[in-house]
């Protein structure tokens, strides 16, 4: 439900800047991939060179790794300080690597030459710092899939992703990021994004099904756990505002609806994530829940009919803007 990688201009331009970020060493060993073949030659997929390079340089790494271990086991006890010190340094390179070579993973083929854009700006290096930093520790599964998709879009359009979000993934202890990632199985995207409505009756007393902490969590347990970390906003205050006239697309999964404010202005409340929220959640990939369903629907069937056209377009085709308004 969400195109996390949506504003990726250039294959190559982005592959290189995930090469050259994770490691300027690679960048030194080939020209191929160097900022002068990428901006005026670009005449091979430059994905596929730096997954090559980085899985050159990660079995490189794993040969120095395992005579260091040979090394560690006959040396004195001074030396080994020194031996672990260096196998650790190279065991975070290789971390570091693998997310690297998961980055570039998610990047689409490479478009016709001519028509892509080899200008696009390059990641700052404070980002690339404070990612390298959290990239060769060592990490969940799930923390390296954000990880990895957070420098792929920062790649692709340098300046995206929100240090404060950056630093969030990378710290973020692993019971809220399944809180979080509960919510945002049953949220909907209603015009600007994702979030999930308030529907008549009590929601936040609703247990979430197939729920990571346990089968009884209510959505407001989560949504208390998570008040301390900046992802949700305040489901009290925060609302989100739908002009008179305009038309947006609501939807979860396959249920898709076109709602157009014919009367009045619309106010649509609910949990509502907050820009750092929204920045992570983009990262993430949603799972249907039977429960995020029930809500939608419920809150579809609640609208004002009177005041409001709404049409199921879940089998049309439409377009909408950046902003998620349908156009």
């Amino acid at each position: 439900m969400t195109n996390w990688l949506s504003k990726t201009v250039s294959s190559e331009k982005t592959a290189f800047n995930i090469v050259k970020s994770i490691g300027p060493f690679l960048i030194s060993q080939s020209e191929i991939v160097s900022d002068s073949y990428v901006k005026h030659q670009a005449k091979l997929a430059s994905v596929e060179i730096g997954k090559e390079l980085i899985i050159d340089e990660a079995k490189t790494l794993n040969d120095v790794r395992k005579q260091l271990l040979t090394k560690f086991t006959e040396s004195n006890a001074e030396d080994r300080i020194r031996i672990k010190k260096d196998i650790e340094y190279i065991e975070g390179n290789l971390r570091q690597l693998n997310i690297g070579q998961k980055a570039l993973s998610y990047l689409p083929p490479p478009k016709d030459k001519k028509t892509e854009d080899q200008t696009s700006p390059e990641i700052i290096p404070h980002w690339m710092d404070k990612f390298n930093e959290l990239a060769r520790v060592r990490n969940e599964p799930w923390r390296e899939e954000l990880l990895a998709r957070a420098l792929a879009t920062e790649a692709s359009s340098p300046g995206t992703v929100m240090p404060r979000a950056l630093w969030l993934i990378g710290t973020l202890e692993e019971h809220l990021f399944h809180a979080f990632a509960s919510l945002l199985d049953i949220a909907a995207n209603v015009g600007e994004g994702l979030m999930i409505p308030e529907v008549s009756g009590d929601i936040a007393n609703k247990p979430i099904p197939n729920c990571s902490l346990g089968e009884e969590i209510e959505i407001g347990t989560l949504a208390y756990m998570l008040e301390d970390i900046g992802v949700l906003a305040d489901s009290f205050s925060t609302k989100r505002t739908f002009q008179k006239g305009t038309k947006f697309i609501a939807m979860y999964f396959e249920h898709v609806y076109l709602i157009e404010c014919k009367e009045q202005n619309l106010i649509v409340g609910g949990y509502i994530p907050t820009g750092i929220g929204t920045s992570i959640a983009s990262f993430y990939e949603q799972k249907f829940n039977e429960l995020g369903k029930e809500i939608f629907l419920k809150w579809i069937e609640g609208l004002d009919k009177s005041k409001l056209n709404i049409t199921n377009i879940a089998n049309k085709t439409f377009r909408m803007d950046g902003r998620g308004r349908m156009v």
